[in-house]
């Protein structure tokens, strides 16, 4: 992921899509499920959000202020999927270090509080991460019931919330 992110030379403002693959039957690529791609950051995310998450996940890079990564997860409960982010979020921050590190190498020594706030993104309720000196350096929000976007950068998760939003508008 660290190398990914800094050898990339992203457009102002582009996305780049990442798809996150193990060795399926026959030794075809199979596209990594959201349970499954957590768990090869090392993630344990609560079981009341594991149970929700559908299959369907996007990991990206946003183009702004160096490139900085978004995950977009699905899920089919919107109650149980919100209650698994709540208590997930004692745990969010060192869980997704290795995505946090790249923006923020100063994160890893900063581990005194785990308090998310909440905040407004792009119109959109978001709960936000931030660190000792006040910059946010985690949030996510839910872009509708059932799409959970994480990001590390307020303009990266402003603009995939925007995108979601003209997606759903068009059709």
């Amino acid at each position: 992921l660290n190398g990914k992110r800094t050898s990339n030379n992203l457009r102002l403002g582009s996305i780049e899509q990442y798809y996150p693959t193990v060795k399926g039957g026959a030794g075809a690529p199979r596209l990594l499920t959201g349970v499954e791609f957590l768990k090869q950051l090392d993630v344990t995310i609560p079981g009341t959000l594991s149970r929700t998450l559908a299959d369907s996940m996007m990991l990206g890079l946003h183009g702004f202020n160096g490139n900085q990564y978004f995950l977009i997860l699905k899920v089919n409960d919107y109650e149980r999927g919100f209650a698994g982010m709540l208590e997930w979020e004692k745990n969010m921050r060192t869980d997704l270090l290795p995505l946090i590190r790249v923006t923020h190498p100063q994160e890893e020594m900063m581990a005194t509080t785990t308090v998310f706030t909440d905040t407004v993104v792009a119109n959109t309720d978001t709960r936000v991460f931030k660190n000792e000196v006040g910059e946010s350096i985690l949030m996510y929000a839910f872009a509708d019931k059932d799409t959970i976007v994480i990001s590390t950068n307020t303009s990266a998760l402003k603009y995939v919330l925007e995108k979601l939003l003209t997606v759903r508008t068009i059709q």
